[in-house]
């Protein structure tokens, strides 16, 4: 019986593990048909011997998915696209549907924290490096981004180089194995709004420790996303404390704490302030990340809307950048698979947090500037709120 609960674990730990690397890797979009492929398959094949296939043919949980993919496939056909981008989309979405299947809401919470803080105190050494010993990068294999900088992958943490230097050095910012610090935050702000809303049932140790590490970790990376998103959490979760003022003025001593070792001995703090001044005073990027203009190309040339989308290929023609998945899924793939989908992240949000509805605020908010919204770790909680409650789950 140990044997099988340890075996259990280490699946699950692999799952979780797997799903961060494929939606937030920085290498994995060199090979990423095949990374979806392969996690297709193995995930399928662990549901049915894991016995766990019969909630995702749960007509509550099947019919969803299907219609998802109906909506999906269409867009090729009525647009003469190629087909094998959409397939990678609905196998993206049945990885969410078996990895929810397979490890119940309690499990996945617990071992994400802690595979985020591992991740998390492996790219704290992997940035320190970065300053200390920038030549360090040298020795792994670089990967060529499509973007402004080249990875050099140490596959538990990425070192990145900007583009178009003729002296070498790294980025000072954080990005852990993701292909910037702006996807990274997601995931560790998820981590830490899981860790929040468990605080109840861990050690209290523990709590402090890994609280820290990734509260340090998200300062790290830089992000005027991340630390927005921080602050809803620490703003939620210090009401939801209000029983409990030991641990809301631990929580507020200990970012203090960091506040000052940050400024002192570091040039985080001095990034933020240049960043803040650059997306929000000099040239506005951040609304133009959050792509709201874009919503213009929503109607066709005879100002008909494309409901059903108007297709990768078509949007490609308009040669405009787009970092607002949430809208390129309504451009692309059209309404009817956004909206199931957003309804999908409702129930997932309301389901696994008992603070409803901020998981949900947060889900938009990381998808609305960056490439998330149909990435397996999303659909994995989307899928949680699909199937619902089940023998092996806490009681909600």
């Amino acid at each position: 019986m140990l044997g099988i609960k340890k075996t259990r674990a280490a699946l699950e730990y692999t799952l979780i593990t797997a799903l961060f690397y494929v939606a937030g890797g920085a290498f994995s979009y060199t090979n990423y048909s095949l990374q979806i492929t392969l996690f297709f398959f193995t995930s399928l094949i662990l549901c049915i011997i894991t016995g766990n296939i019969h909630f995702v043919l749960r007509r509550r949980v099947f019919l969803p998915l299907l219609t998802m993919s109906f909506f999906i496939m269409i867009v090729p056909i009525l647009n003469n696209d190629r087909i094998p981008t959409y397939i990678a989309i609905v196998m993206q979405l049945c990885i969410g549907a078996f990895c929810s299947s397979i490890i119940s809401v309690s499990n996945f919470k617990t071992k994400y924290i802690n595979v985020m803080v591992f991740f998390a105190l492996a790219s704290l050494i992997g940035f320190a490096l970065g300053f200390i010993m920038p030549s360090i990068a040298l020795h792994f294999p670089i990967t060529v981004g499509d973007g402004s900088v080249d990875y050099y992958n140490a596959y538990i943490y990425v070192f990145m180089k900007p583009k178009g230097y003729a002296t070498f050095f790294l980025t000072n910012r954080n990005s852990g194995i993701c292909w910037e610090p702006g996807a990274y935050q997601c995931f560790l702000n998820i981590a830490l709004l899981f860790i929040f809303d468990e605080e109840r049932h861990g050690k209290q140790n523990a709590f402090y420790i890994k609280t820290a590490i990734l509260i340090i970790t998200i300062l790290t990376t830089v992000s005027t996303t991340g630390y927005i998103v921080m602050g809803i959490i620490l703003i939620a979760y210090r009401f939801a404390w209000k029983g409990n003022s030991k641990r809301s003025i631990s929580v507020l001593a200990m970012l203090v704490f960091i506040f000052l070792i940050l400024s002192t001995y570091t040039s985080v703090l001095s990034r933020f302030q240049l960043k803040i001044g650059k997306e929000f005073v000099e040239n506005s990027s951040f609304l133009d990340r959050i792509s709201l203009n874009k919503l213009k190309y929503w109607f066709s040339e005879s100002g008909l809307p494309y409901v059903f989308g108007m297709s990768f290929a078509k949007w490609v023609t308009y040669e405009e950048s787009l970092w607002n998945s949430i809208i390129h899924s309504l451009l692309c793939l059209g309404l009817p698979f956004t909206v199931i989908h957003l309804r999908g992240y409702w129930k997932g949000s309301n389901f696994i947090l008992r603070k409803k509805g901020i998981l949900f605020i947060i889900m938009l908010i990381c998808a609305s500037s960056e490439t998330f919204f149909w990435r397996v770790l999303f659909n994995t909680i989307a899928f949680y709120g699909w199937i619902g409650a089940r023998e092996n789950d806490e009681l909600r």
